[in-house]
């Protein structure tokens, strides 16, 4: 029986290869549709794994090379002294218990995984 069904298959392989071919349409309109729509969802249900109440990012970005804005005459070592004075004026705040200098988007929940000094600062 098992012959009959393979030799009947043979004979009309222009008919399954139409057939296959769907089949393969259809799995990869699936896979490329379905999985992306799945997986996004999964990610935002899973828990954080912490509480992000109280939690802030302050960013600081400096204007590029040739922008009207940008000032020539600040040096590298003036640029360092202000973060400090940036940092050490947040870390002062009452209202601030810990806080962590992190890499572009490095913080959790972000695109990146590139962390400095990520261990939360005492006072």
């Amino acid at each position: 029986m098992l012959i009959k069904i393979l030799k009947q298959i043979w004979n009309q392989r222009r008919m399954n290869v139409w057939i296959f071919i769907e089949l393969v349409f259809a799995a990869f309109f699936l896979w490329t549709t379905l999985e992306t729509v799945y997986c996004n969802w999964v990610s935002h249900t899973l828990p954080k794994g912490y509480d992000p109440e109280g939690y802030y990012v302050l960013s600081f970005q400096e204007y590029p090379e040739g922008h009207p804005l940008r000032d020539t005459t600040v040096t590298k070592e003036d640029q360092d002294a202000a973060f400090r004075q940036m940092m050490s004026t947040v870390r002062s705040l009452p209202q601030v218990e810990a806080f962590c200098i992190a890499e572009n988007y490095a913080y959790p929940g972000s695109f990146s995984r590139a962390m400095i000094n990520c261990s939360p600062m005492p006072r």
